[in-house]
């Protein structure tokens, strides 16, 4: 189930570092390489929380339908409990740019969203169309 999941990870880490070097690249040009560290950090951030999703995931879909939704569900509440104790902790714990890192958080973490939810589809519909699946069921 889970052997091609693995290339999605790959892909989402070579997306993600691409799009880090082109910001690298964009913060250098501009004068503003001093803010490197905000753009990495919120970088890892997002990585970390795409990675601890992708291993609940991989957990919860051997198990019922009702133990999955109940992880992808609370995996979501987590995880926005962890964005917001992370953004506490920045605040007030560093003298990073508050709205460079949240800006870079933001990005990456929409962008490991559609590589999560690209993921759950591919392994639910099997390589079928959603309008396949549509169509079945009605």
């Amino acid at each position: 189930m889970f052997e091609n999941s693995y290339k999605f990870v790959r892909e989402l880490i070579v997306i993600t570092a691409i799009i880090l070097t082109l910001g690298m690249v964009l913060l250098y040009l501009t004068g503003e390489y001093d803010k490197r560290f905000e753009v990495f950090t919120g970088f890892i951030l997002s990585l970390i929380l795409f990675i601890s999703s992708f291993l609940a995931l991989q957990w919860a879909f051997k198990k019922s339908d009702k133990v999955f939704l109940g992880a992808l569900t609370g995996g979501m509440f987590i995880r926005f409990i962890i964005i917001a104790l992370l953004i506490f902790l920045i605040v007030r714990f560093t003298k990073l740019d508050l709205f460079i890192t949240m800006i870079s958080l933001f990005i990456f973490y929409i962008i490991c969203q559609f590589y999560e939810i690209r993921l759950i589809a591919k392994i639910m519909f099997k390589g079928k169309k959603f309008s396949e699946i549509i169509r079945k069921d009605s």
